[in-house]
């Protein structure tokens, strides 16, 4: 069965979080590249870091999770890359305003990435972008290999895994003003769960956060925690769900407990 056209096989999501009052972005992906035969592991979150400052102790980071075309998209990443690192200040406070002035640009560069290869025929080059930074502020950009942009305020999910459950997950679960921990759970829940019902979903979350313009991987040795707390705050989910339907009174002890 061929693949859908602006279908991306994978699941990528970002979250705006606080952590001691500091804003900040929390991206995750799951790690499966899949083809018709073949699927491996592999990282959908990158970082593009900004050019070693004068003033600042370090270098400003950007993060971006893609979903599509792989090789297409590595070709977006790149121009967009040089293009960032070129066009902000390497001391930069906040390149996250930076990120939101040069939207247009970015949007075009990725069109112009995706159109070389359309004026070659090929019809299925498509792919879509989550470009966050977080310092003072925080900026979330999605950007389509169509050339469009948009900011989100709250959170964003590209690939199948939107589809297939991420959106409609985040939509329910997420609270405003969500720290960081918190937000951490919630996308490793939204990750491995929709990879139960998505075949082309799948691998060990990839969770990793930029705030005060730096980007780093979530610890390894938290990670296998937060997964078990995870799934096991689902499984009690699930199971209250149906208690609620076995015995009236349960949701009244409920919404006392709430």
């Amino acid at each position: 069965m061929s693949q859908p056209k602006g279908i991306d096989l994978t699941i990528c999501l970002v979250i705006k979080c606080k952590q001691a009052e500091a804003p900040s972005l929390l991206f995750a992906s799951d790690t499966q590249q899949s083809s018709t035969f073949l699927k491996r592991s592999v990282t959908k979150v990158r970082t593009i870091l900004g050019k070693d400052p004068q003033k600042l102790k370090d270098p400003w980071n950007i993060l971006v999770a893609s979903a599509g075309d792989a090789m297409v998209i590595d070709e977006a990443f790149q121009d967009i890359h040089l293009f960032l690192r070129k066009n902000i200040d390497p001391d930069t406070e906040t390149p996250s305003i930076d990120l939101e002035i040069l939207r247009n640009q970015i949007g075009d560069l990725a069109y112009a990435t995706c159109h070389k290869y359309q004026e070659r025929g090929d019809t299925n080059c498509s792919f879509e972008l989550l470009i966050g930074a977080a310092d003072k502020f925080s900026t979330i950009l999605h950007v389509n290999s169509e050339g469009k942009t948009q900011e989100l305020e709250r959170f964003g999910v590209i690939g199948s895994g939107q589809i297939t459950g991420g959106e409609l997950l985040l939509n329910e679960f997420l609270r405003t003003d969500v720290q960081q921990k918190a937000a951490a759970n919630l996308a490793a829940l939204v990750v491995t769960i929709v990879g139960h019902v998505d075949l082309s979903v799948g691998g060990a979350p990839d969770i990793q956060i930029c705030r005060d313009r730096i980007a780093w991987v979530y610890k390894q040795e938290a990670f296998s925690e937060l997964l078990t707390t995870s799934e096991s705050k689902w499984d009690l989910i699930k199971k209250l769900w149906w208690k609620m339907l076995e015995d009236d009174t349960i949701e009244d002890k409920v919404k006392k407990i709430l």
